[in-house]
């Protein structure tokens, strides 16, 4: 499960995952000076997309999953919600 937490400094927001059956604690997945969010996992589990407003307005960017990699942007005119 994907939830969105608040910076430790409270500058802004991060995306991070938990696991259902217990196996791990929470952790941050992706954490960076802006804001992240609803991230959806690939129907293959090898892929994250997820909402941030790097660019300076809401955009669906991609990367690995868990990792590693870098990220890719995939929207072209903005974008709130990955599929």
């Amino acid at each position: 499960m994907f939830f969105r937490q608040q910076s430790d400094d409270g500058s802004n927001w991060d995306l991070g995952a938990l696991r259902l059956d217990g196996g791990e604690e929470s952790k941050i997945i992706v954490g960076t000076p802006f804001d992240e969010h609803m991230g959806m996992i690939s129907p293959d589990s090898r892929g994250l997309a997820y909402v941030s407003n790097e660019s300076g307005r809401t955009e669906i960017y991609w990367r690995s999953f868990p990792g590693p990699g870098g990220r890719m942007l995939v929207s072209t005119d903005g974008g709130t919600e990955p599929r």
